[in-house]
């Protein structure tokens, strides 16, 4: 994953007819989204069509790759399939859109004769995706950013949950193995998937885009209690409770969170972050969002959930926010279980980070006023963070590992 800043783009020769067959689409938004995007801004626009799910898509064209044909194609599940009564709807979903859809996706697909699909393990429109691609005969590739079996049953606790869980996983097992090939957002992934499935996957993080902040060092002088900021949606009771534990431990020495966020200030409130010292900030394009941050915060806060219901998406998901967060310029600070991805990744790399294992939010408050108190420090982070986030996240090399699966070599 490895490349210094500037390396010539991924060569698009040889790359195929790529139909990317995805719920959420391909779109400069957050997310997913934007994970695919920035992967597929530099693919030859006419070798490249999008489907989507209109219902989980913004359908923006002013978010779409130029140039770039897009289809929508809405996917429904029958209210006698998804419903209260049926804790195992996740699993008859997964059946009916792939016998409901694979039919109508496959004549979509022939006027444009792909020659491999791309997809991502989402809702349920992958299965359809899978599906066709076998009949169109072609091959399939997976981009894996979040586990789906714990996705589609919302992380629910208990016995029921778990075995739903189980047979998301038996649903999943010969899709994920047949596919051409398995790029997951985090070791993590890799390591979970080859025990469940017994076939091996290979590590593609998120990575930067044309859209980031340029990367350069934007520490603030010392003076002022601690700003901490938080760039993301809030979305996981997890997170949103680490959130308000940071606040209400920052409070007493005056230090405020400051959420840039798309999360609607009632949805905030129903978490409990709304309190005197966080501030809502809105939601701004990635490099906007840097230069706004650079003006008023000590610290970046990236969060990852020690909750016992979230410990196998904490290990498998990777926070593609980092990517991101290390070009800002700003130190970031990881508050996470040592066996999580981000955790992972600031103990393989030394000093890009400072990151604070202990569920107590007392250290992560102290962690963040030594930061605002103390700009050399907090410089020496931002800068090794800018270099180390350079060699994980920059999207040439994402982009030749992505390529290079799509051609069937080696990855």
């Amino acid at each position: 994953m490895a490349g210094p800043v500037g390396r010539p783009g991924p060569p698009a020769g040889g790359l195929p007819r790529l139909a990317v067959v995805v719920d959420f689409g391909v779109e400069r938004t957050s997310g997913g989204a934007l994970l695919l995007y920035r992967l597929l801004a530099r693919y030859p626009a006419d070798r490249l069509l999008v489907v989507y799910d209109p219902g989980q898509a913004t359908g923006d064209p002013a978010t779409f790759l130029p140039g770039v044909a897009y289809r929508p194609h809405r996917v429904h599940v029958p209210r006698l399939i998804r419903n209260r009564l049926n804790p195992a709807w996740p699993v008859g979903a997964a059946s009916w859109v792939r016998w409901a859809e694979t039919a109508g996706l496959v004549r979509e697909l022939t006027a444009f004769a792909p020659t491999a699909v791309l997809t991502v393990p989402h809702w349920y429109l992958w299965f359809a995706a899978e599906a066709a691609a076998r009949r169109l005969r072609v091959p399939v590739h997976l981009v894996v950013h979040d586990d789906w079996s714990c996705y589609t049953t919302f992380r629910r606790p208990g016995r029921v949950a778990d075995a739903v869980r189980w047979a998301c996983r038996r649903v999943m097992r010969p899709v994920y193995r047949r596919a051409a090939s398995r790029l997951c957002v985090s070791p993590g992934m890799v390591e979970t998937y080859r025990t469940w499935f017994g076939v091996d996957g290979s590590v593609l993080y998120p990575s930067r885009g044309d859209d980031s902040p340029v990367g350069q060092v934007r520490v603030r002088p010392a003076g002022g209690p601690p700003v901490v900021a938080f760039c993301g949606n809030v979305h996981l009771d997890g997170t949103a409770d680490l959130l308000r534990r940071l606040a209400v431990a920052l409070a007493a020495a005056g230090g405020v969170v400051e959420l840039y966020t798309q999360t609607p200030p009632h949805r905030l409130a129903a978490f409990g972050l709304d309190l005197p010292n966080v501030r809502s900030c809105g939601f701004y394009p990635a490099a906007e969002m840097g230069e706004r941050v650079g003006r008023t915060a000590h610290v970046l806060f990236l969060p990852t959930s020690f909750e016992a219901r979230e410990r196998l998406d904490v290990a498998t998901l990777f926070p593609s926010k980092l990517a991101d967060y290390t070009a800002i310029g700003l130190p970031v600070l990881i508050w996470a279980p040592p066996e999580s991805s981000a955790g992972r990744w600031a103990a393989g790399n030394p000093g890009a980070a400072v990151c604070v294992t202990d569920p107590d939010p007392a250290a992560a408050a102290a962690a963040a006023t030594r930061l605002a108190a103390d700009p050399g420090y907090a410089a020496g982070i931002a800068a090794a963070g800018l270099a180390v986030g350079t060699r994980y996240f920059h999207p040439d090399p994402a982009r030749h590992r992505l390529y290079a699966a799509l051609r069937c070599e080696d990855v």
